[in-house]
């Protein structure tokens, strides 16, 4: 396990040095502290780097001071965010290791502005150490703790806070492994561990650029459980050779059978087998990589400070070699100062051209917002206390859940060998006639507004706008309730949606294909490249298929035929909402009465298909325009009543009681502003890019 120490001084204008440094001593965990970020002045993608999880940072609300630490994607570890920080800029985290051990790793900042004899940091590190230890089998601590011990550390002077450290680690066991000055003359920047000093290995490099604080490596003997990196074949279809392959393809043996899994193996084994022989193609694997500006340029200069800067430590007196150093840093700051502006007017050149396909523009314009690769999954934990840690373990904690999700305990059903055609195309087709012939028909719910052709999200919001709107200005009220339905498309029984497509007219071989689309479906979930056992599932539309919602529309549809007169369902997909008018103060009571009775009858007919409303999850508002609101009975979902709100978010719209609007305009004022914030490299792209090609972006 590797882990790099160095106070930055500043990250922003040193990130490029600081990556080169990680990918360079290959560290596990790269600890910057006094990162003078701020939530304001750098976004996440500011901060990423690849083959690194997202980082984690404490940022000042004001200038100065920060901590940020990086984990490589290849290692498992949970953020101890329940180690109450009090305020201190410290940010706890347990490595897993590949023996089932776990190390917990602390990144501190403890300012040179504090006075030597401030230990309020120091006294909370020894209050939490307890707990820490009971997180993990062993703890590192590290960071530029500013301390000053003649006697424990190279230093020029002694403090309350230094003493008051090294009776800390004497106390709790721990060792301090640096040895050399990292600042000056003085330790500043420490580690300590209860590893045993032996088993820790530290070396003390050159500053990250212009940094007046040496970069501290340490190489502990333990081994971090690894996922194997991700590989992926890429074809060079440009360089195949067309010609053979084809003839390749002519001459070979298919071995189609009867059976459809075995005539499909023998193509693929054909297929792969010719593209092996005759497309050129390599595997690549995640890896650590400098910056996409890094150059060669860049790497000489930051060496030849290196070098300058091991010159200056072995004659630390020789004034010349000061000079030397300092000329060095500049010369450095300045090449990847010069790179940067390159990689820029790279961006421009490329947009200018105005050729990008949209894949490309998208491509490019991650590369110039610094985005690297999403977060990956952290440690999961069961009920039980279970820990997932590995990708495969994930992966099975998925399955195993999703699984549950869709299993309904039906009968197989029958199987007639009809799915002749590639199933994608074969469903396009399936899903038309279908779409046809409830259209024709008239069979689907004139309540119901998702997948439907000519309906959108946009003609339900008006239709509920409207009506609301109308009754209220006659002076009435309307009382509304959204409901929830638990885990909707996981739930929908194979049995009963082929049930409720034969009472549509659906029948004979298109009822026998989608027997057949249904028949053994498996469930597989895959993490990282991990994947889990296909586990059997007799419940759930295929998500991400032509046929899904069309099959969910078929399984819910007479939902609202069970509702009584005076009660209107406002359907989209799974979002359904029932409202009912009241126009007097002496109806509320006999609307109440119908509109519960509606409820009833709803939860009725979810017993019956297996459908579950989460009555906790629904909400009960009413919408009136009065000083007094009419007081109005619970409404309650199988003796669980529905809690009651001011507002109702319906398909990202929010309806206050009072029809103001206010609160969504407030929440679409907000999102505007932390979009603008995310996106605020959209202005530097349209700054650089130039007016007589805008007009050219995808």
């Amino acid at each position: 396990m590797k882990l790099l120490l160095t106070n930055a001084f500043g990250l922003l204008s040193k990130f490029g040095a600081c990556q080169h440094a990680v990918a360079r001593s290959r560290s596990d965990i790269a600890i910057v502290t006094e990162t003078k970020l701020t939530p304001e002045k750098a976004s996440l993608s500011d901060s990423s780097m690849p083959g690194f999880h997202p980082p984690l940072r404490l940022d000042r609300s004001a200038q100065g001071g920060g901590v940020a630490v990086w984990v490589r994607d290849s290692l498992s570890f949970d953020h101890l965010s329940d180690i109450n920080c009090h305020g201190h800029e410290v940010i706890w985290l347990c490595l897993h290791l590949d023996n089932g051990q776990k190390v917990v790793v602390c990144a501190v900042y403890r300012p040179g502005s504090c006075p030597g004899q401030d230990v309020s940091l120091l006294e909370y590190l020894d209050s939490v150490m307890d707990q820490a230890r009971s997180l993990g089998n062993s703890v590192v601590i590290a960071g530029d703790l500013n301390v000053h011990n003649e006697s424990w550390l190279c230093s020029t002077k002694t403090t309350p806070a230094g003493e008051y450290m090294e009776e800390l680690s004497a106390f709790h066991g721990l060792h301090q492994h640096v040895t050399q000055p990292t600042r000056g003359e003085n330790t500043l920047d420490l580690i300590l561990s209860d590893f045993s000093e032996t088993s820790v290995v530290v070396n003390v490099l050159d500053p990250i650029g212009a940094s007046d604080h040496a970069t501290v490596v340490a190489t502990f003997d333990a081994t971090p459980l690894r996922e194997p990196p991700t590989k992926r074949r890429v074809w060079r279809y440009a360089q195949a050779d067309w010609g053979r392959l084809r003839h390749f393809y002519s001459t070979a043996n298919w071995d189609i059978s009867e059976d459809p899994e075995a005539s499909c193996r023998s193509v693929t084994a054909v297929v792969m087998e010719g593209m092996n022989r005759f497309i050129p193609h390599k595997e690549l694997s995640t890896k650590p990589t400098d910056p996409s500006w890094w150059t060669p340029e860049c790497s000489a200069a930051t060496q030849a400070k290196k070098n300058a800067w091991n010159r200056l430590r072995r004659h630390p007196t020789c004034h010349q070699q000061l000079i030397d150093y300092n000329a060095k840093v500049r010369a450095s700051a300045n090449c990847l100062r010069l790179a940067k502006q390159a990689e820029s007017a790279r961006i421009r050149d490329r947009l200018k051209h105005g050729s990008l396909r949209n894949k490309q523009w998208w491509s490019l314009l991650k590369q110039a917002a610094g985005s690297g690769r999403s977060s990956s999954i952290p440690v999961l934990r069961n009920a039980q206390g279970r820990e997932y840690v590995t990708n495969q373990e994930k992966a099975t904690c998925f399955g195993e859940f999703f699984a549950s999700k869709c299993s309904l305990g039906d009968q197989d059903l029958q199987h007639s060998d009809l799915l002749d055609l590639p199933p994608r195309f074969m469903e396009k087709i399936v899903n038309t006639a279908i779409i046809n012939h409830l259209e024709h028909e008239k069979a689907l719910s004139i309540h119901q507004y998702g997948f439907r052709q000519g309906l959108s999200t946009s003609d339900l919001l008006t239709s509920l706008n409207h009506s609301w709107v109308s009754e209220v200005n006659r002076g009435g009220a309307v009382r509304v309730l959204a409901v929830d339905i638990a885990g909707a498309f996981d739930k929908v029984s194979h049995r009963g949606v082929l049930h409720k497509a034969a009472s549509y007219g659906i029948t004979g071989p298109l009822l026998n294909w989608l027997s057949d689309y249904l028949y053994d479906r498996k469930l597989q979930a895959v993490v990282g490249g991990a994947s889990s056992e296909p586990y059997k599932i007799d419940a759930g539309v295929p998500q991400g298929s032509i046929l899904g919602p069309t099959l969910f529309l078929l399984y819910v549809n007479d939902a609202c035929d069970v509702l009584p007169e005076g009660i209107t369902p406002a359907v989209y997909a799974d979002d359904t909402t029932l409202y009912a008018h009241i126009p007097t103060p002496h109806a509320v009571t006999e609307v109440c009465r119908n509109l519960q009775a509606g409820v009833d009858a709803l939860a009725e007919w979810g017993a019956q298909w297996r459908v579950t409303f989460e009555p906790t999850k629904s909400q009960a508002m009413t919408v009136s325009r009065h000083r007094r609101p009419w007081e109005t009975p619970p409404i309650k979902f199988n003796g669980t009543a529905v809690p009651e709100c001011s507002r109702l978010k319906l398909l990202g719209v929010t309806f206050d009681a009072h029809l103001t609007y206010s609160e969504h305009l407030r929440g679409t004022a907000m999102q505007l502003k932390v979009k603008r914030r995310k996106h605020a490299v959209l202005y530097h792209l349209r700054r650089d890019y130039p007016s007589a090609h805008r007009g050219r972006l995808p």
